[in-house]
């Protein structure tokens, strides 16, 4: 078996330097030009055969790509997406948030579809229906966001800009969080998400349990624990299974528990819902969602002279992003937020130095430690570029 193209450990792609090495050889041989002939950069020889050097470089390269291209190890883009089918998983799509919002103000006031309201920090919803203010002087609309992804996952009482005031309207806030926004699932997270479906994943596992909860909709994290003995454990009753879930909607939330729940054990969880299985009978799902914990970042740049003027913007959207991705109980690590913003590739950044804070007031260089059932978060305001 050759040493190049497939072998036993895999597959070995001849490298540009590998062609060029061999182009050499052949060309100095006794059956073509002889060993005695100039093949250095000057030699019209030498430029001749390099064009066409780079192109089968390019093929080897293709070639690689096309062996991996099923390998969920290996594969990126689509390719990677396509290996999904062999587990029965699907790489999750960017979708909206949803919510509530209740307006208030003088009765008789029309809402239209479309009506368009946000956060201070520029989160934009619209109205999916058409209202009218009854004369108890508020309505409860539901909203989608303008933009898909996490970003439009909003604490209660934050969407209350009015963003094209009206005569009649007096003020809006949604009551409740908005959910069901995710983001596109990277490479490195479906890669993580294939490996943990293919460890155990089958039947009415911890493990099953989870990897069920990954796949819905706006779950970006889950931790499922159970107690198989006859005493309270953790605060987990006996025999009880304990689900901490970060993102998606409630009810997506709970049919994605009951799908895999074994039969006779229950749930525990300060959220209850209740499901209704193809005998028409209801049963009670129990889950947790983790403490948000508030995290505030100071963020020095020493600028060069070519640094961007959208460049404090960036790297507040970049901070924010990353924070509110992390899993549950993920700490906050200085080193990694330096990282983040140092792969932006942002010109005239000389230097980047973090600190900071669980309370707005006293900021450190130091590490934010996240407990077990904890949940970082941030918004554009608690981020501060300087």
């Amino acid at each position: 078996m050759s040493d190049y193209g497939i072998t036993t450990n895999g597959f070995n792609r001849k490298t540009y330097n590998n062609l060029l090495e061999q182009f050499e050889a052949d060309l100095k041989s006794q059956d073509a030009f002889g060993e005695n002939i100039d093949f250095s950069q000057q030699d019209p020889l030498y430029q001749f055969s390099v064009p066409y050097i780079y192109m089968i470089s390019e093929l080897w390269e293709l070639a690689e790509n096309v062996f991996y291209s099923t390998s969920p190890k290996f594969a990126e883009g689509v390719p990677l997406s396509n290996t999904g089918k062999f587990i029965g998983i699907a790489r999750k799509q960017a979708t909206k948030a949803e919510g509530i919002v209740t307006f208030t103000g003088a009765a008789g006031t029309t809402i239209e579809t479309g009506f368009l309201v946000g956060t201070d920090s520029g989160v934009t919803f619209e109205t999916k229906e058409k209202k009218v203010i009854p004369a108890g002087g508020s309505v409860d609309i539901p909203i989608v966001a303008q933009i898909a992804g996490a970003i439009g996952n909003t604490p209660a009482n934050t969407i209350t800009t009015i963003i094209n005031p009206m005569i009649g309207l007096s003020s809006v806030t949604n009551n409740l969080e908005t959910t069901k926004g995710q983001d596109q699932e990277s490479d490195p997270q479906f890669r993580t998400r294939y490996d943990e479906t293919t460890q155990g994943g089958d039947g009415s596992t911890a493990i099953a349990i989870r990897n069920n909860l990954l796949q819905v909709t706006g779950v970006s994290s889950a931790t499922v624990k159970e107690n198989d003995t006859n005493d309270t454990v953790d605060n987990i009753p006996a025999h009880s299974i304990f689900s901490l879930v970060k993102g998606g909607a409630d009810t997506d939330v709970a049919n994605s528990i009951f799908e895999k729940k074994p039969g006779g054990i229950g749930t525990y969880g300060s959220v209850s819902i209740n499901v209704t299985d193809t005998q028409g009978i209801v049963h009670t799902i129990n889950f947790s969602r983790p403490t948000n914990k508030n995290i505030w970042i100071n963020v020095t740049i020493t600028k060069g002279s070519d640094y961007p003027v959208d460049g404090d913007t960036l790297i507040q959207n970049a901070v924010v992003s990353y924070i509110n991705a992390l899993d549950i109980g993920e700490d906050i690590i200085v080193y990694k937020l330096i990282n983040t913003i140092a792969s932006l590739g942002i010109s005239g950044i000389e230097d980047i130095a973090i600190q900071t804070s669980t309370d707005g007031t006293t900021f450190t260089s130091n590490n934010i430690t996240v407990s077990a059932e904890e949940n970082a978060i941030t918004d554009i305001d608690k981020v501060v570029v300087q």
